[in-house]
């Protein structure tokens, strides 16, 4: 029968086969396989081995990192309505840190940049106060704006609706056409 040499492809990575390795290991060692509570052991471990395996194949998402306190700190400034009207270049500064790096970890973290993220609270706020039943002029004080006029021209880039219109769609109901 020829011999013929399979080339090695690893797609796992160093800590990734060392979890595997770790888990086989403590599988070889467990004292007795036919105890209750050996089995359980056995199928933690196997699942331990699968969900590395399955993540790597990308079957599973990775893991993500945490989120550092200085994107938490930052997310939770630009949700708070007190600092709807400050500059994102102050809340970096009151964060502490360079604007661009801080902006690039907040984007990798969040997926948003943070002015977009606050636009996205901004926005939701709108549309609760709006849904309400309040009127513009209560829902750009809400969210933060002091002219309804500028508000009215925000809220149609962002949704691509005035906010009547916002309304008057939101409160139609949806007739049913076959």
């Amino acid at each position: 029968m020829p011999h013929f040499k399979i080339p090695k492809v690893s797609l796992l990575s160093r800590s990734e086969s060392s979890k595997i390795r770790h888990e086989l290991s403590r599988l070889g060692r467990l004292p007795d396989p036919t105890s209750i509570e050996s089995r359980f052991l056995a199928g933690s471990y196997a699942l331990a081995i699968l969900d590395t395996a399955f993540r790597t194949l990308g079957l599973l998402p990775r893991d993500t990192p945490p989120v550092p306190g200085v994107v938490q700190k930052m997310e939770s400034l630009a949700a708070d309505p007190r600092f709807f009207d400050v500059e994102i270049a102050e809340l970096y500064r009151k964060v502490g840190g360079s604007p661009d790096h801080l902006n690039r970890l907040f984007k990798r973290h969040k997926g948003l940049t943070l002015q977009r993220h606050r636009d996205a609270v901004r926005l939701d706020l709108c549309k609760k106060e709006l849904m309400k039943g309040g009127r513009i002029g209560n829902a750009a004080e809400a969210s933060g704006f002091l002219d309804a006029n500028y508000f009215s021209r925000w809220f149609r880039r962002q949704t691509g609706l005035s906010p009547t219109a916002f309304v008057n769609s939101s409160i139609r109901p949806r007739s049913n056409r076959n």
